[in-house]
């Protein structure tokens, strides 16, 4: 995708739909399951909240905006993940233990955040700028998938196996079954192909053999 394109396709709307869909994921929680890390491995909702707001803010309102003012600046050691070269962190184990700033100050940071961002995308940035937003929203969309995960697996170690939302019944509500795909053995391209948004991991077109099997044309519960 040409970098024109990508300033045309990229605006404020939908910068505000990933951000909002984040929030989505978190609101059938209280503010207790928000701090839950069942597992080093995991991490709380709430600090997703927040490491997802850092993340623009570090990377692209305080290298990019001249008169952007931090929000808190305790926010950096918190929230950090694994960004050494940008700071220092806290262990990931010990996420849990941020009980300040409360929810409602991490609600409040992704407003200023993105309020922030919006004003930068209505301004015309620079397309350097407007990609590296894009990289952040992409960055969310990982998240939103660990938290699912992060989720369900800290509540799964409640005794009660308490639901997220009571329209998702996964011991009684089945999927309807499309039948199984069969997928050929064969040798298949893959890599990314195209103009458009990539991670690194992803070029280097290439082509691996695979054995043939079968899998289901339905989502699995």
């Amino acid at each position: 995708m040409e970098k024109a394109s990508v300033r045309q396709t990229l605006n404020a709307e939908y910068f505000l739909n990933i951000r909002k869909r984040t929030e989505f994921l978190c609101s059938g929680l209280s503010e207790e399951d928000q701090m839950l890390q069942a597992d080093y491995f995991v991490s709380p909702p709430k600090w997703h909240l927040a490491h997802t707001t850092w993340f623009f803010e570090e990377m692209i309102l305080k290298p990019t905006v001249s008169e952007y003012r931090e929000y808190d600046t305790q926010f950096p050691l918190l929230f950090n993940s694994y960004y050494e070269t940008i700071g220092k962190r806290i262990a990931r184990h010990q996420r849990h233990l941020i009980s300040r700033p409360s929810l409602e100050e991490v609600n409040a940071y992704r407003k200023h955040v993105n309020a922030s961002v919006c004003t930068v995308l209505n301004s015309g940035a620079e397309p350097e700028v407007v990609e590296l937003i894009r990289l952040g929203l992409q960055h969310e969309q990982q998240h939103q998938e660990l938290l699912a995960t992060d989720i369900k697996y800290s509540l799964f170690h409640n005794p009660t196996y308490p639901s997220v939302t009571k329209e998702i019944d996964l011991v009684h509500q089945k999927n309807a079954s499309n039948g199984w795909m069969h997928i050929p053995e064969g040798v298949y391209e893959i890599g990314h192909k195209g103009e458009g948004f990539c991670f690194d991991n992803e070029l280097g077109i290439h082509r691996v053999f695979a054995e043939p099997f079968d899998i289901s044309a339905s989502l699995v519960t």
